[in-house]
């Protein structure tokens, strides 16, 4: 049996993914064959539903671990998507333990949490409920997001708190908290970054960020980062047609 997505991060495993934004299941089962370790399904910005959502998780089967970012930390946004049967939850915005002590307790079946039972494809549609219910509390992947000052500095009480699978940066976001939304670059969000970094690997907890660029992807792995987000598929599918439209027109 293959690894799960929380068996690799806490092994520590470089974890390379993109993020998917386009609804069409044709556009994450193509991203599935190149041989990224996970897609970021995000149902926080953009249009995507959770039932396209589910259908994108489908879509990529077994070809590589899917994580699906919730819109919000309601309890409703989080159960209704692990019922989904993704791999992982990706919850944006968690800025205190006491809000990442909040979502742990949702993720999670009692009696280790609060997460109420359904009967969607996550449980196989209540025809394995026991084995999905232990499967789910022993393998799903919590993964909350540092992207605003205030959670840079409360890492360290964030990290101390039981249950959480990895911590994933948004720089783009940290930077706007900053007062200088979109330089990712400037001094002050590479140092909150680096803090950050620095507190997960201290914790021996799994780090990841999203990078928008080879380059920036390249200096977050030097900088100790396991777990890399590659720019999004609407980057990808912009930058490849200007690319070759810019290349045809350059003939002579």
């Amino acid at each position: 049996m293959k690894q799960t997505l929380k068996e690799r991060l806490l092994n520590l495993e470089t974890l390379i993914g993109t993020v998917v934004t386009i609804g069409a299941p044709e556009v994450t089962d193509i991203l599935s064959r190149l041989g990224f370790d996970f897609l970021w399904i995000d149902a926080e910005h953009g249009p995507l539903s959770l039932a396209q959502a589910q259908m994108l998780v489908q879509a990529a089967g077994e070809r590589c671990h899917t994580i699906i970012r919730v819109p919000g930390q309601e309890e409703a946004w989080i159960k209704k998507t692990l019922d989904i049967g993704c791999e992982g939850i990706l919850v944006p915005h968690v800025n205190t333990a006491e809000q990442a002590r909040r979502i742990v307790e949702l993720c999670l079946y009692p009696p280790t949490g609060t997460r109420s039972l359904g009967a969607a494809r996550a449980q196989g549609y209540g025809l394995d409920l026991p084995q999905g219910i232990r499967r789910a509390n022993e393998h799903t992947a919590i993964i909350l997001q540092a992207e605003h000052i205030d959670a840079v500095e409360n890492i360290e009480a964030i990290l101390s708190v039981e249950g959480i699978t990895a911590v994933l940066i948004g720089p783009y976001d940290l930077s706007g908290s900053l007062g200088i939304p979109g330089q990712v670059d400037d001094p002050k969000v590479r140092d909150a970054v680096g803090h950050v970094i620095k507190a997960c690997r201290k914790s021996g907890t799994p780090v990841g960020i999203f990078a928008g660029d080879i380059a920036a992807a390249k200096q977050a792995l030097t900088a100790g980062v396991n777990m890399v987000a590659l720019g999004l598929d609407v980057f990808f599918l912009w930058q490849s047609a200007a690319r070759a439209l810019a290349d045809l027109r350059e003939q002579p």
